[in-house]
């Protein structure tokens, strides 16, 4: 009997928080400051329910953020900045998306197009034989940064395993006003 290979399954969120409140702190700039607490505590979350790898596409290319999400192991956590205009672009424009979601204008002006742009990246990375195995995901779940991916599980492996198992290749959770899609990266 074979035994089939352990279940993985990433994320990818595409995000741009608020800047810092003005208020004093420690001198540290992370003392109360929010948005660096719901980065901290999305990935942790994730990555403690069993995902294996996490791609932040940060939409600000000076949010604040990023250097929080830079402290977690690239094995486990890739923040992709978005340095210039011109260089994310050059990466949509090797997407099968784009023309599909209305070219480079609807890209810059409809965050859900950039969103489904990064998706389709971070799938690329996910199933290329050069990246690391980490980044080797065979389910990715595209959620937003104030969203969490819950099972009743301790580990999102068995959902993922019972998925797989029933032949399950992407699926739609509805949620109230959200709705999560879970893709298959093989």
């Amino acid at each position: 009997m074979t035994t089939q290979a352990p279940v993985s399954a990433g994320i990818v969120c595409t995000l741009r928080m608020p800047p810092p409140p003005s208020r004093e702190n420690d001198g540290d700039g992370q003392l109360g400051d929010p948005s660096r607490e719901i980065v901290d505590s999305f990935i942790r979350y994730h990555l403690s329910k069993g995902f294996q790898h996490i791609w932040l596409f940060f939409d600000d290319p000076n949010d604040h953020t990023f250097d929080q999400a830079r402290s977690f192991p690239l094995c486990n956590v890739s923040a992709i900045r978005r340095k210039t205009t011109e260089e994310q672009e050059a990466a949509w424009k090797s997407s099968t998306l784009l023309s599909r979601l209305g070219g480079l204008e609807t890209a810059r002006r409809e965050v859900t197009a950039r969103q489904m742009l990064n998706a389709e990246l971070a799938m690329k990375e996910a199933v290329d034989s050069k990246s690391t195995p980490e980044k080797q995901v065979e389910y990715l779940v595209h959620i937003d940064i104030d969203e969490l991916f819950y099972t009743g599980e301790n580990s999102v492996i068995p959902h993922f395993t019972w998925l797989r198992d029933q032949g399950i290749d992407h699926m739609v959770y509805e949620k109230g006003q959200w709705i999560v899609v879970v893709v298959v990266v093989v």
